[in-house]
């Protein structure tokens, strides 16, 4: 496995992974406005960094964030493709992220994902981080997690 910094040729690939995350949500129009074309050069030019973790030759995860006004940074983008899930992939992308978000100065990374993903949820309780709240977005539950580094 290695991890890398996103670049514009792994448009399509990373593309494709969120549209494959995003199927869970059943919602055709809400998977179009969270994928849509050029969301990571966005996110790139928001100040945030975008990393994938290739296997095989073949780009098999990714994770970004977003650095907020408090000093915090916002997890995004954070996908692994649904075959290679519960393999250890996501926690060791994750892992390492985290270390970059601290070398950088951050000090607490806040995230949220829907109620619909159940092993997620576990996942991020397991790796520390805290459940902070429920809140409502357009049709979407989403929970609130937070983890001070």
């Amino acid at each position: 496995m290695t991890v890398f910094r996103y670049s514009a040729r792994h448009e399509a690939r990373t593309t494709e992974l969120d549209r494959q995350a995003l199927a869970v949500l059943g919602n055709a129009e809400e998977i179009e406005r969270q994928s849509a074309p050029g969301w990571q050069e966005t996110l790139l030019r928001e100040g945030g960094e975008l990393f994938l973790l290739e296997e095989d030759g073949l780009v098999v995860g990714m994770c970004g964030y977003l650095p907020e006004d408090d000093g915090a940074v916002r997890l995004k983008k954070f996908r692994i493709e649904a075959a290679r899930q519960g393999s250890g992939r996501g926690r060791a992308l994750l892992r390492f992220v985290e270390e970059e978000i601290r070398a950088r100065g951050y000090s607490k990374i806040v995230l949220d994902t829907s109620v619909l993903r159940e092993k997620t949820l576990v996942f991020y309780d397991r790796l520390g981080y805290a459940r902070k709240g429920l809140r409502k977005v357009r049709e979407i539950v989403l929970l609130d997690y937070e983890k001070v580094l």
